[in-house]
């Protein structure tokens, strides 16, 4: 496949993705602080949550379980 430098920036809709795309990241950029911010609260009462605990328990229980299988010489029990 060929490709042609001089004529990709001939097509529009590549130019305007591409502004628009420049705006998008810089948007992130200026908000990211404010957001992370706003976040933060809303994750630390998460990881204090029963929730989060039982969560943590399932997959210690899941990694558990994978291990004893994963032991077994015979896991179709033949």
């Amino acid at each position: 496949m060929k490709f042609n430098d001089n004529k990709l920036y001939q097509y529009k809709p590549i130019i305007k993705a591409t502004v628009n795309l420049i705006r998008l990241v810089s948007r992130v950029e200026k908000e990211k602080d404010q957001e992370q911010k706003k976040f933060v609260p809303d994750h630390e009462e998460y990881l204090n949550s029963e929730r989060y605990k039982d969560l943590q328990k399932q997959i210690s229980d899941a990694v558990v379980d994978e291990e004893e299988y994963k032991k077994d010489t015979d896991p179709e029990g033949y």
